[in-house]
């Protein structure tokens, strides 16, 4: 009998990148900040679609990791109206939460879920350089960046140095 092995992102070398959460109708998302900051360590960030700078909601020395809260509104520019908060973990922050979320120590109903949805959840993949890995990934990079900016334009001249 054939032992099945059980998948799981970590079996599989998927790393989660990114996890956005829209909720409905939410104006005020400090207490969710307060409840991120407090139990988890999150400072956090709010962004106002309309006016399109990013002031501090909460800023922590303790605190290792990041949240980001978007307000959005009516945009008469599109003619959208759309009252609700976007509240996104990115990078090593979604992956930390995403942990915490496989501990299942997140009280859930801080973000009231019957107007809170998963917007997005990204994933990426993770291979590891082997021994037996030819090329430096940089200089294969660098090097096929300057021939596609050369088959481009023949007046260029792109030099790679080694420093």
């Amino acid at each position: 009998m054939k032992k099945i092995s059980k998948l799981n992102f970590e079996s599989e070398n998927l790393i989660v990148d990114w996890i956005g959460f829209n909720i409905a109708g939410l104006r005020d998302p400090e207490g969710i900040a307060v409840y991120l900051s407090e139990k988890f360590g999150f400072n956090s960030v709010v962004k106002r679609v309309k006016k399109g700078k990013s002031e501090s909601l909460i800023s922590k020395i303790e605190n290792q990791f990041q949240v980001s809260f978007i307000k959005c509104t009516y945009n008469p520019e599109s003619n959208s109206f759309w009252t609700a908060t976007i509240v996104n973990f990115s990078g090593i922050n979604a992956t930390y939460f995403y942990n915490v979320v496989k501990t299942k120590m997140v009280n859930w109903s801080i973000f009231d879920l019957r107007y809170t949805n998963l917007g997005r959840f990204d994933l990426y993949y993770f291979r590891k350089a082997k021994s037996t890995d030819q090329n430096n990934p940089v200089e294969l990079f660098l090097n096929n960046c300057r021939s596609k900016t050369l088959a481009k334009s023949k007046k260029t001249v792109v030099e790679i140095r080694k420093v």
